[in-house]
């Protein structure tokens, strides 16, 4: 089982539980569909601020 980090505590326990992703320790869902969008929109933030 891959673990991700999570967005919202920044902590390394985001698992996936079926249908979603879910952070034990702050209680955060997501889907996998829109953990990738985040994460993308994350990606080209800090590559276009290093510029």
């Amino acid at each position: 089982m891959k673990i991700y980090d999570c967005p919202r505590c920044r902590h390394h326990s985001l698992v996936p539980t079926g249908g979603f992703l879910y952070c034990g320790q702050c209680d955060y869902a997501i889907t996998a569909y829109a953990l990738a969008v985040e994460q993308r929109a994350r990606n080209a933030s800090s590559h276009t601020s290093k510029h």
